[in-house]
């Protein structure tokens, strides 16, 4: 007898079990793990996965299973494993971490085609038995002969009555054929030559194909400044991977950077690559996913969730701007792709590369302290200066009455720029029109319902807008509290600097690039390829342009404010700001021409800022690291935090209270912060409160977790609870 352990699809099954079914004589040497299976359950029929095998039953009696669902199996056995290190580490359900492995479930696309059912070396007799009588079906059967033996039913035209006499002849078969979702249909592009490296480059490279070639478990850190050449190091490795008949993926941090990043990697490795993000159609990543699994693909290229792309032998795996904030998830499973990384090319035994200008304090921690290997790229490829940058106080423009958003230095600089025509990037970490909405009679500020957050205002529409529950209004002509009409406007976003800009410079062109110009497909790569090609003088957007960008007629990058990420409630606010001042630094001068970059802010004496000006990270660094280890933050500890979440306040308090005197029962030598209100202290009309926990041993920190899950009710409906093992975001 033959059992299975079937993991049940959420919605069937929400707790964190796996159960066992007996599988039937006649499936018995069909069945195998990562299938999909049909499978009784309380009176109805659910969808589940195998998961694993035994002899033995664990109940007297045992369920069958009703079939198998699909012959294909959508996992293998070291994916299996990774799903459950991730359920352990991230205290999750196995059905979450099982989750981030299936592909989109929908079904092929088919054509229906109509094939001569003949052996080709008959065709000239056969159509010159058809010629005398019936010549119409002779020029059919030689027009799907031409057209390598098939014929698609849009191709025929009128000849309907043709092609069913050629089927009752048996002379044709219809047959379906696959078709490919491809997303690259209409992108064209020739192979290119590897490039000459530099003396950096070259020993960065020997560094990876001697780990290569060993084919042991190694981990490196690329330390290379904004354009060194990491790209190419990345490319010729990857080569040198499949030589080794071996594949690779590679990660980017912005689905933004994806169409010039995936072009490089085809223009070195064509049909070979398969790409993976959000923004495709569910088609489309179904049809990638096939092509990955089949072995057909050399490289993936993609944002977070291509970490999980099914490569059958998988090399290497490289994470690119490693510091990036957006390779942590927010929902469950709350992994961060760095540590998941770190494991999977374990189980495959191949080699991980971090590669960033801007290391993350526990990345560059863990290479001093030998953990990673140290690779640095320390200059510009054939020499090329780092940009010059201003740092412009903007207290003093205030002083001199200049109350715009734009200070006399960057508007000189702009005018500079487009008289020489040459292009800018505009940096601001905000969308919309104007950050808040505020009546000047009664101080009311507009805020949304759900959230404890304020609107933002949205000029092409003319509505308030929350971004985190999506909620919208119009705008009112009248207070709502007090009825008067002096509502004003305040702070600034993208639509407003792009207005102030058309102002300032109506003869410029400006393209702008936020979360509300990217929102249909392809718009990201539309964009870049505008401005790749020269038809604006001004890019200007959030976050999304602020790296990994490699125009080389920019030279000149302006920062609207510096200190956004510096006023957060946030233990990395310092490291975040200049991680994103330097990165958005390095678009500039990649060129032949220099570069150089104004930084706005009112903040200059901050040392993130002035690091920032000397593209210092050494010394940041050991500023940070003093700070870090004086209030005990990561690297030199572990945090985890617990969010308690729910519709009625006084229920989520009484809960966080309830986790708080749980956690205080254990001897384990945990700091235990909290419980307090979240620093946004409702979303989406839930109340949230929060617990930090900090611990210098992560198996402590997961050990005090365990015990307090298992005191817990988890599946009270009225409070959510989550932790997230290692947050990056503590809002």
């Amino acid at each position: 007898m033959l059992y299975v352990e079937v993991v049940i699809e959420k919605k069937s099954w929400p707790l964190d079990k796996t159960l066992q079914y007996l599988v039937p004589e006649f499936l018995e040497e069909k069945i195998e793990i990562g299938q999909q299976v049909l499978v009784p359950l309380q009176a109805k029929q659910v969808l589940g996965y195998v998961v694993g095998f035994s002899t033995q039953p664990e109940v007297k009696k045992v369920k069958k299973i009703i079939k198998i669902l699909s012959e294909q199996t959508f996992f293998d056995e070291k994916l299996l494993k990774l799903a459950f290190w991730m359920k352990d580490y991230y205290l999750c359900t196995l059905g979450d971490a099982l989750h981030c492995l299936l592909p989109p479930l929908v079904k092929s696309k088919e054509k229906r085609v109509w094939q001569i059912n003949f052996p080709s070396s008959l065709l000239k007799e056969k159509v010159e038995q058809l010629q005398k009588k019936s010549p119409k079906q002779a020029e059919l059967l030689n027009l799907i002969a031409n057209k390598n033996g098939k014929l698609s039913s849009s191709q025929l035209g009128g000849s309907t009555y043709s092609l069913q006499r050629l089927r009752e002849k048996e002379l044709i078969k219809e047959i379906f054929q696959r078709l490919d979702r491809n997303p690259f249909a209409q992108d064209l592009v020739s192979l290119d030559q590897p490039l000459q490296l530099n003396d950096a480059q070259n020993q960065a490279l020997l560094a990876l194909q001697k780990a290569i070639k060993e084919r042991k478990n190694q981990k490196f850190l690329l330390h290379g400044i904004t354009g060194s050449g990491k790209t190419e190091v990345y490319l010729q490795a990857i080569a040198s991977v499949i030589e080794k008949n071996r594949q690779a993926i590679v990660l980017v941090p912005e689905i933004s950077l994806t169409p010039q990043t995936v072009k490089r990697f085809r223009q070195r490795f064509g049909e070979k690559v398969a790409v993976w993000h959000s923004h495709l159609s569910t088609g489309e990543r179904y049809d990638q996913w096939c092509k990955i699994k089949s072995g057909s693909i050399n490289v993936v290229v993609g944002a977070r969730s291509a970490l999980f792309a099914p490569l059958p032998n998988l090399g290497m795996i490289i994470i690119d701007e490693e510091h990036e904030s957006t390779y942590k998830q927010e929902e469950n499973p709350k992994y961060h792709a760095r540590e998941v990384a770190g494991k999977r090319i374990e189980l495959a035994q191949g080699i991980l590369l971090l590669a960033t200008a801007t290391p993350s304090l526990e990345t560059y921690y863990r290479a001093e302290t030998g953990t990673y290997q140290y690779l640095s790229l320390p200059r510009r490829v054939d020499n090329q200066c780092l940009p010059t940058v201003q740092v412009v106080d903007m207290r003093e423009e205030l002083k001199r009455g200049n109350k715009g958003v734009f200070s006399q230095p960057l508007i000189q600089a702009i005018e500079r720029k487009i008289l020489a025509q040459e292009q800018i990037i505009l940096f601001l970490n905000r969308r919309g029109f104007s950050t808040f909405v505020i009546c000047r009679e009664c101080g009311l500020v507009l805020n949304c319902p759900n959230c404890d957050l304020s609107l933002t205002y949205h000029n092409n529409d003319g509505l308030l807008k929350c971004h985190y529950c999506q909620f919208r209004q119009k705008t009112p002509d009248l207070c709502p509290r007090c009825q008067s009409r002096y509502i004003r406007y305040f702070g600034t976003g993208t639509q407003k600097v792009e207005e102030e800009l058309q102002r300032i410079f109506p003869s410029a062109k400006v393209l702008r690039m936020d979360a509300d110009t990217t929102t249909k497909k392809d718009a990201h790569k539309q964009i870049l390829n505008s401005f790749g090609q020269g038809k604006a003088d001004i890019l200007l957007g959030t976050q999304m342009i602020a790296k990994g960008l490699d125009f080389s007629n920019v030279t000149l990058v302006g920062v609207i404010t510096a200190d956004t990420l510096l006023n957060f409630p946030d233990f990395r606010a310092g490291e975040k700001t200049f991680q994103l001042l330097t990165q958005v630094a390095g678009r500039a001068g990649r060129g032949e021409k220099e570069g150089e970059v104004i930084i706005q802010t009112y903040c200059p004496e901050h040392y993130s800022i002035q690091c920032a000006q000397k593209h210092d990270f050494l010394s940041f660094y050991r500023q940070e690291i003093e700070y870090r280890k004086t209030l005990n933050y990561p690297p030199f500890s572990y945090l985890a935090k617990i969010t308690i979440k729910g519709e009625k306040e006084q229920q989520v308090i009484t809960k966080a209270q309830e986790i708080a005197f749980c956690l205080q029962k254990t001897n384990l030598a945990t700091e235990i912060l909290g419980p307090i209100p979240a620093p946004l202290s409702k979303i989406r009309g839930q109340y949230r409160w929060q617990i930090i926990l900090k611990n210098k041993q992560l198996s402590q920190l997961r050990e005090h977790l365990y015990f307090l899950s298992n005191q817990l009710d988890y599946q009270n409906s009225q409070v959510g609870i989550l932790i997230d093992i290692e947050p990056l975001a503590m809002l």
